[in-house]
């Protein structure tokens, strides 16, 4: 595992469970706790895109070193009706 966090409402914190998280061609859905886990991305700066219902789109660049473990977390808006 080479990229892990966790997704949350910007806000309130709260846990995003289901969300979608791609990142150059590999995807990975977050669990009830909002974390997620890849193994193997590969090494270099890629755009993330976390895809949710109810939620804006969020889109960041994260950069991948070899043999180092990226641990992030991303605060997603809710969208306004």
């Amino acid at each position: 595992v080479n990229f892990a966090g966790r997704i949350v409402e910007r806000g309130t914190r709260d846990p995003v469970a289901g969300a979608q998280l791609v990142v150059e061609g590999r995807d990975v859905i977050s669990g009830e706790d909002g974390r997620f886990e890849l193994t193997d991305v590969p090494e270099g700066t890629w755009p993330v895109t976390v895809i949710a219902n109810d939620y804006e789109k969020y889109v960041i660049t994260e950069t991948f070193t070899p043999g180092k473990r990226t641990e992030v977390t991303y605060f997603i808006r809710k969208k306004l009706y």
